[in-house]
């Protein structure tokens, strides 16, 4: 072998060495990150662990402080409880020195009412009951002899034959009667003033003199019989408190209150709650710019198929929580111009809105917000949602808020950012037709994976488009 051959090899030999060396070194490389990564991993499990033993002593903490609040319900039930049977002995007293005063009289069933000309300048108040059960709720009369010592004089008119005063308990058979009441004093408090007069069919309000009166809260309250009512003489001009006011009027189909004067008011909470047969309702005149309570204010009226809410001033409310919820045939909603700047609780709010296919939020706010779980819940119809004006840095429960929305297909959350001390329970439960979101938030992005496989673009940072749901059943997310 010559001399070149033999320098040849050594030089192949050589270079193998140093391939064969450097391939070595790369891989003592690759084993070093491989160590680290596992390093860091270790070092991420155990903040993980950390992390969750805080949370654990949260829950512990909330546990006892709910045991706590539990204990202290209880309690105040059971003095609410003591304090009804209370006031049920001693209206069962006052009912039964009325029935001692009733004239054994033979009723005719035919009914004639009259009121004498002499008597028109005076409060009255017309009311057609149908007595089915032997009860005739007596709140009128209650209320203002007990509380107000106003000079009244109730009338059973039948026949031209008068029965002075009026008993609870008064015929067997069921028939239709007409009562009449004279106030011969103004008055100020109309509260309950009709409170559960079931039977109560028909009402004449239009020589009744509301012009001192300051509260109306639950006037017509559980008044389920009740299918007309004309207030168009109905002075509200100093009236603060309009809460329950109609409370389960379900037979009522219609209501005008375009000529109301709410520029006082200050609490509209359950106002006009399962009105459940309500297809028309005309608040286009409504000032709104004292109030602080709309919570329930529509919840389940459920024949309302539009509302024009255009004209409501929302800055001072502070309580939206189940504003809208149950409105199952709402299709049409105007509250562009609702400002929101001030609104704490917003729970529950369009919860079941199973018909509404478009929601306008632009003009929210939501930086006071703390609740918004299960807001827009149950909103079956509704196909997207922008929601990019919407901020969360004080929303403490987002629990439910998109659950069951089955045909939303187009979500923007593109501000909302969430933290671990949110209550974030099925969040995307449900979604079944959900395949765009725009989201920034990396927490949130971890929790809409647990839901969804998603992708992303690089030229659309913020867009996720999901490719299938997962067919895991997550009931609580955890942020990992």
């Amino acid at each position: 072998m010559s001399n070149n051959e033999q320098q040849r090899r050594i030089i192949n030999l050589q270079k193998k060495y140093q391939n064969t060396k450097r391939k070595l070194e790369q891989k003592d490389e690759e084993n070093e990150n491989i160590k680290k990564k596992m390093n860091l991993k270790d070092e991420e499990n155990k903040n993980i662990k950390k992390e969750m033993d805080a949370l654990k002593v949260k829950l512990k903490n909330l546990e006892k402080e709910n045991e706590s609040l539990k204990k202290k319900k209880d309690i105040g039930k059971k003095e609410k409880i003591e304090q009804e049977e209370k006031e049920k002995k001693n209206e069962n007293k006052v009912n039964n020195k009325r029935k001692e005063k009733l004239t054994n009289k033979e009723i005719n069933p035919d009914l004639i009412i009259k009121i004498p000309k002499n008597l028109k300048d005076k409060n009255i108040i017309i009311g057609k009951f149908d007595i089915k059960m032997k009860k005739l709720s007596a709140n009128i009369l209650n209320y203002f002899e007990d509380y107000y010592n106003a000079i009244i004089n109730s009338e059973i008119l039948i026949d031209d034959e008068k029965i002075n005063s009026l008993p609870k308990y008064l015929f067997d058979e069921p028939k239709i009667y007409e009562i009449k009441y004279i106030f011969n004093q103004p008055l100020k408090y109309s509260n309950k003033m009709f409170y559960d007069c079931s039977t109560l069919i028909s009402l004449n309000l239009s020589n009744f003199n509301t012009e001192n009166i300051i509260d109306m809260q639950s006037m017509f309250f559980n008044c389920y019989s009740l299918m007309s009512l004309d207030l168009t003489n109905l002075n509200t001009k100093n009236v603060l408190n309009m809460e329950t006011m109609f409370y389960k009027c379900s037979k009522l189909n219609s209501l005008d209150l375009s000529f109301f004067n709410t520029e006082k008011a200050t609490n509209l909470g359950g106002m006009f709650s399962d009105c459940s047969s309500l297809t028309s309702l005309n608040l286009s005149k409504f000032n709104t710019i004292n109030v602080e309570d709309m919570s329930w204010l529509f919840y389940g009226c459920s024949s309302l198929t539009s509302l024009d809410l255009s004209n409501f001033n929302t800055e001072k409310v502070i309580n939206m929580r189940f504003m809208f919820s149950n409105c199952y045939s709402l299709i049409n909603l105007n509250i562009s111009n609702f400002n929101t700047r001030n609104v704490k609780d917003m729970e529950n709010m369009f919860n079941n809105c199973s018909s509404l296919q478009k929601i306008n939020l632009i003009s929210f706010s939501t930086k006071n917000v703390t609740n918004m779980s299960n807001m827009f819940s149950g909103c079956s119809s509704l196909d997207s949602l922008d929601l990019s004006n919407f901020e969360t840095t004080n929303v403490e429960n987002i629990s439910d808020i998109f659950a069951n929305c089955t045909s939303l297909h187009d979500l923007n959350l593109k501000n909302i950012t969430i933290n671990y001390d949110f209550g974030i329970n099925n969040i995307f439960e449900n979604c079944s037709s959900l395949k765009e979101i725009d989201v920034s938030d990396i927490s949130l992005i971890k929790i809409i994976e647990k839901y969804f496989v998603v992708e992303s673009f690089m030229d659309l940072p913020n867009k996720y488009i999901i490719i299938q749901k997962r067919k895991m059943n997550i009931g609580c997310c955890e942020i990992l």
